[in-house]
Parts: C-alpha cells; sequence; structure tokens
C-alpha cells in the first residue's frame, strides 16, 4: 500500500495530521452545507430539514474522510481524532453550563434547535465539529479493520 511518509521520513508527523484532519473535513462539510442551502433553499431554515442536513452532512463528509486519510496515514491516531474535539465541546458545554447556563439551556445551545442569534454558532463550530471527527474516527476504524481482515 502506498502511503503520505515511509517510516524515515518525519515518521512523527504523520501522527499529528490525523487531528486536523477533522476539522478539514468539517470546513469541507460547512460548504456542502453552504451549496446545498443555494440549491434548496428550505435547507437553510430551522426545521427538520435543516436540521438534517446540518447534522448528516458533517457525519457523511467525516466518515470518508476518516476513510480516506487512514487509507494514506494508516496509524492509530486516526481512532483518536475524536478525543481533542471532544475535549473543546466538553469544556465548553462545562464553561456554558458554569457561567450563561440562567439565560439559555446549555442543552439548547450545544445540541437543540431551540437556540438563537449567536448561540447557534456554538452548535455550528463546537458541536458539529464533534459529530465530525467522531464519524472520521468511526471511518478510520473501518478500514483499519478491513486491513486486519486481509492480513489474516
Amino acid at each position: 500500500m502506498r502511503t503520505l511518509f515511509t517510516e524515515t521520513q518525519e515518521p512523527w508527523l504523520k501522527y499529528l495530521l490525523h487531528f486536523p484532519a477533522p476539522y478539514f473535513a468539517f470546513g469541507v462539510s460547512v460548504l456542502l452545507e453552504l451549496f446545498l442551502i443555494m440549491i434548496f433553499p428550505h435547507a437553510g431554515e430551522q426545521g427538520i430539514i435543516g436540521r438534517a442536513v446540518e447534522i448528516v452532512s458533517p457525519i457523511i463528509i467525516g466518515f470518508w474522510a476518516g476513510r480516506l486519510f487512514y487509507k494514506k496515514l494508516p496509524t492509530i491516531m486516526g481512532l483518536l481524532a475524536w478525543i481533542p474535539p471532544a475535549a473543546i465541546l466538553a469544556y465548553s458545554t462545562l464553561s456554558w453550563q458554569l457561567t450563561m447556563s440562567q439565560y439559555d439551556s446549555t442543552w439548547s445551545t450545544y445540541f437543540g434547535s431551540g437556540c438563537g442569534g449567536s448561540e447557534c454558532l456554538y452548535q455550528l463550530f463546537v458541536t458539529e465539529s464533534f459529530y465530525t471527527a467522531v464519524a472520521y474516527s468511526l471511518g478510520a476504524a473501518t478500514v483499519r479493520h478491513r486491513l486486519i481482515l486481509k492480513r489474516d
């Protein structure tokens, strides 16, 4: 299998590249969402269709990005790429709960459909990037599983 790096060329670099990759996939999913909203304006509204586009596109793009990146950089870090976004989400929700929950529900701000104004940006940049990273790691896990089955 052809990979981007050999063991003699910067072996530590391939371990680090899996961590920013879900954020790259998240950026692609945001562009996909914007494209879908341009074609189907109802996809941008706060309803079932809007929520589906908002949740499904990061998951699909993240899953396929995980498969692609893991094929090129087969390291265990591809399976752990969800940890930094999970830590960011945990810190952000905890700090929101401690400081801002008296004004707006933590659940609505990060996961629900009842956010309003700038609070929806938390869902966009924190929660959706977490969804993308989990899907990325699952995509990497499917490739890893397939490679293990090929070896046996």
